[in-house]
């Protein structure tokens, strides 16, 4: 708000112009913008423990692309109207660490009291941030103790608090080791962070995709909603697609690391397609042997 009635040079549109979408280089910012709203789908592995998940988990999935993607718009025009839209490359270039560009805003345009104010809020975004990825890891942890592709321990639930507290704990403490190992090999834990996490994108887009085309193929035969069964399903697997192809081409422009490490990490997307279906065929011959256990008034 503080930018807009003091913008320097006006208040410009010049941000939702086609030419301004097309400039430079949109398919880089395009899997940078995916990047930004990986986790939104999340809200779909608090489905056992909402009270009625075939309302809130899409009011929440919706509410979280509409509200992120809204304030994600509005304070970045806002940044550009600060700076100016032909000015703002040439000012990231100037800055020694590009990242502080709000902080150094907050304090130009309302004062040094707001830049304080939004490191506090930074860190502890921070913290609420690495509590969103630890719960989203202990309940895959506990659903694939469930299904006895990891430890059957791992699906045991709290007795008061229903809340799959094994799982957890054992989240804490591989994050634990993990950060120790970087520390004794004198590596910083955040960088390694960064490379993983972006990593861990290209395989939830490939997730997507998959789920994708899953919904697609399991309502191939239904004749109503075909728009929302079949069509929109069928577009989003091209688009998926389209970005994750984008995003292993780019992957080392993403991370911010052109060493061979980092460039060979899009090879764990068709390894890990390849591990699934090995689970998934084991799950399989699992399930067949139980079920031919069975006698037939069982079965």
């Amino acid at each position: 708000v503080a930018i807009l009635l003091k913008a320097p040079a006006g208040i410009s549109l010049t941000s939702f112009q086609p030419s301004t979408f097309t400039g430079g280089s949109p398919w880089i910012g395009l899997v940078m913008c995916f990047s930004a709203f990986i986790g939104f789908e999340a809200t779909a592995i608090y489905a056992e423990e909402a009270r009625n998940p075939e309302r809130t988990i899409p009011v929440a999935t919706y509410a979280a692309l509409l509200l992120i993607g809204g304030f994600y718009i509005f304070s970045t025009w806002c940044v550009v109207n600060a700076v100016g839209a032909k000015q703002l490359v040439s000012f990231l270039a100037s800055l020694a660490d590009p990242t502080v560009i709000l902080f150094r805003l907050a304090g130009q345009f309302v004062g040094s009291w707001l830049a304080f104010v939004m490191h506090l809020l930074f860190l502890t975004s921070i913290f609420a941030g690495i509590l969103a990825f630890h719960n989203s890891v202990a309940r895959y942890l506990f659903a694939m103790g469930r299904q006895d592709l990891l430890p059957r321990a791992l699906s045991i639930t709290h007795e008061r608090h229903r809340s799959p507290h094994v799982a957890s704990v054992v989240q804490s403490l591989s994050a634990l080791l993990s950060v120790a190992a970087c520390v004794l090999a004198g590596m910083d834990p955040i960088a390694m962070f960064t490379r993983v996490s972006i990593g861990g994108t290209l395989e939830i887009i490939a997730l997507m995709a998959i789920a994708s085309v899953a919904v697609t193929w399991h309502f191939r035969h239904r004749p109503d909603h075909r728009l929302r069964l079949r069509v929109l399903p069928a577009l989003a697997t091209v688009a998926l697609m389209v970005v994750l192809i984008l995003s292993c081409w780019h992957f080392d422009t993403l991370a911010g690391d052109r060493s061979l490490l980092v460039r060979s990490m899009p090879a764990l997307v068709p390894l890990s397609l390849l591990a699934g279906w090995m689970m998934a065929q084991s799950l399989k011959r699992k399930d067949q042997a139980g079920f031919g256990r069975l006698s037939r008034a069982e079965a």
